[in-house]
């Protein structure tokens, strides 16, 4: 029950869908099989100390700005790409849209800031409905959100740089790039005026315990965001370990290719015994008729991610596991298919 003194718009704020109890094979948070790099975890325990991080992170800040061909005021660094969703959503008030069954934190933010939320229908392919997304937008609508690679499909939308010019110029669209580093995306820079691009240092650099994502977008927007943010928002550690990870290169093709991969490996395994899959281009699977499935292999030691809280009953996500982790999930799956098991699996079509 909340406090009667809290602001009333709190009361309309789910909870945030936590992932399943962390198992001894825990394939539901898309983090990183291969881990981070070495060289990372070094420079994040060498900057360890009592000292305050820099306010503005603004070497990360040059680094990532050299990374995406952009100018250091066209970079913010955050706390995640959490972070960034909110900072935008109190910083740029207005209606905010997105897609049904789209990463609930858009939302979820937007509800706790006191703003109005409209979701669009999805495509009946379940990738995101550009035109529903563009044909919902109205005088009040401000910030539009959208994955690419989509959470939880991990499907990539067609023509989104022609969507993207096509927009009025009173509405900010913010593409979450979160999955960035696992395949080549397209190349939106200055397909809007105000475009943001969002990314993220926990999937395929591996750092989710520290923390770290970024804002890209024209400096305005970024001045905007500034103001906003807590200048203390990421730590020493965190900044040190994002720096090393921009620099190794080597490891991020290493990513790349072990995720390939074993998501190849995982969808393949999984379409063996009967499971209708969508391998996007991310680090997970996903099962769009998996009644059952994410509950039943809990009982047997392992989480996936159901994702109810999404408003896709019945449909589950799978991270890409390490090779030992996929075997065994497949071990699982298979007792589950026999006679005795908790789930009948449905033969896809």
């Amino acid at each position: 029950m909340l406090h009667p003194a809290a602001h009333p718009a709190l009361s309309r704020v789910p909870r945030y869908p936590a992932a399943p109890p962390r198992a001894a094979v825990h394939l539901a948070s898309n983090e990183s099989a291969t881990g981070a790099s070495p060289r990372a975890w070094r420079a994040a325990v060498q900057a360890i100390g009592a000292c305050y991080p820099d306010p503005d992170a603004r070497e990360l800040r040059a680094a990532l700005a050299e990374e995406e061909g952009l100018r250091t005021e066209e970079v913010v660094v955050t706390s995640g790409a959490t972070e960034a969703i909110q900072l935008l959503v109190r910083a740029l008030p207005g209606e905010v849209l997105t897609s049904e069954g789209s990463f609930p934190l858009y939302a979820r933010a937007a509800t706790a800031a006191g703003l109005s939320v409209r979701l669009a229908p999805r495509a009946a392919d379940g990738r995101v409905d550009l035109d529903a997304l563009r044909e919902a937008i109205g005088p009040q609508t401000r910030l539009i959100f959208l994955a690419n690679p989509d959470n939880p499909t991990g499907t990539t939308a067609r023509g989104l740089r022609a969507w993207l010019e096509a927009l009025p110029a009173h509405v900010v669209p913010v593409v979450d790039e979160a999955y960035a580093g696992y395949e080549a995306l397209p190349d939106l820079r200055g397909a809007h005026e105000n475009l943001v691009r969002l990314r993220s240092f926990s999937k395929a650099h591996g750092l989710a315990s520290l923390r770290v994502g970024a804002a890209l977008a024209a400096p305005s927007l970024i001045e905007a965001l500034d103001r906003v943010r807590d200048p203390f928002n990421v730590g020493a550690p965190a900044q040190a370990a994002a720096l090393a990870a921009l620099g190794d290169r080597r490891w991020r093709a290493r990513v790349r290719r072990e995720n390939a991969a074993g998501r190849a490996e995982l969808a393949a395994g999984l379409r063996a015994r009967g499971l209708e899959v969508v391998e996007g281009a991310a680090n997970f699977v996903f099962l769009p008729r998996a009644p059952g499935l994410a509950a039943a292999l809990e009982e047997l030691g392992l989480s996936v991610r159901p994702l109810c809280a999404w408003g896709l009953p019945g449909a589950a996500r799978i991270t890409v596991g390490k090779p030992d982790e996929q075997a065994r999930l497949f071990a699982a799956i298979d007792r589950l298919a026999r006679p005795e098991g908790h789930i009948s699996l449905r033969r896809a079509s």
